[in-house]
């Protein structure tokens, strides 16, 4: 039998088996199975987990809360599970921007609305069971699902994604470009997936995720996830660059953006692809290894 968890702190990294290298980043409310329960060299609880989108990595215990499958597929289906879109958000103890601060949460977490909106302020619960006040208008609905981890048959699971709540690819990719845009001057941060720093993959994983489709977490292609390798002259603005240990955003006009380690960047900025421009990158512009879209593998049903 499955054993699921529910990230129950603002974030949690996740780390290689020796807990010293990060490799991912999970917030609040996201959820996880559990895979194997373990101790670290040092004696602290550690846990073997398997993201809502397939990737593996290990938690600190003390860091999700346990949960049933029978909770992920409720949140699912019951259309309450939100997810905070402004790149932070005080939880208050009261409607009231003068009220007391119960925690900040950032850009990505899940909370559970519990009742609508009252000038400007709706009641919300967080997976550790806490109650506040956040804005209305940094909500919105949850558009991606836990459906991964507890499907019967996950082969393909990731392909058998749709497009069905935009009505059009256009849509999808105007709010692909704007969540990018979002993160501008954000630090980079190996493994991060928030706005206090994330990696080049966290961007991409991120506005794809945050706009109803989950795609593979780092800078690479896989066949089992919907971003597949189409000709470049085929590109359109919202599908992903591919280099070397890197990947980006396409904009449209020859731009991209994207969260660089560079030296001379160090966050999420835009450059170009032409060499007469000011932020051309001839590094990265001479060594594009792909070009990724999901266009032939998501449908509009």
């Amino acid at each position: 039998m499955r054993e699921y968890g529910i990230v129950c702190q603002a974030s949690a990294f996740l780390y290689t088996e020796d807990h010293k290298v990060v490799t991912d980043e999970v917030l609040m409310g996201w959820a996880v199975e559990i895979l194997e329960k373990r101790c670290t060299a040092d004696g602290r609880a550690s846990l073997r987990v398997l993201t809502h989108y397939g990737y593996e990595g290990y938690l600190d215990g003390n860091t999700v809360r346990s949960a049933s499958e029978e909770e992920l597929c409720n949140r699912d289906l019951g259309g309450s599970l939100c997810v905070i879109r402004k790149a932070f958000a005080d939880m208050m103890e009261t409607p009231k921007v003068q009220g007391r601060i119960l925690q900040t949460l950032g850009k990505g977490s899940f909370v559970t609305r519990v009742s609508e909106a009252e000038h400007g302020y709706c009641l919300v619960e967080t997976a550790d069971g806490a109650r506040g006040y956040l804005m209305e208008v940094g909500l919105s609905r949850r558009l991606d699902d836990d459906g991964y981890l507890y499907a019967s048959d996950r082969k393909d699971y990731f392909l058998r994604q749709s497009l069905r709540k935009w009505g059009s690819e256009k849509a999808f990719r105007d709010a692909l470009v704007d969540c990018a845009k979002s993160y501008l001057g954000t630090q980079y941060r190996w493994g991060g997936k928030s706005s206090s720093g994330l990696d080049c993959s966290g961007l991409t994983f991120l506005c794809y995720q945050m706009n109803g489709i989950l795609i593979y977490r780092d800078a690479k292609l896989r066949p089992d996830y919907p971003v597949q390798p189409i000709e470049p002259e085929q590109i359109k603005k919202g599908d992903l660059l591919y280099f070397p240990g890197h990947i980006a955003m396409y904009l449209g006009r020859g731009r991209y953006i994207h969260c660089t380690g560079n030296k001379e960047s160090f966050g999420c900025v835009c450059n170009s692809l032409c060499p007469t421009a000011a932020d051309y990158r001839e590094d990265l512009a001479k060594n594009i290894l792909n070009v990724g879209s999901i266009e032939n593998a998501l449908k509009l049903c």
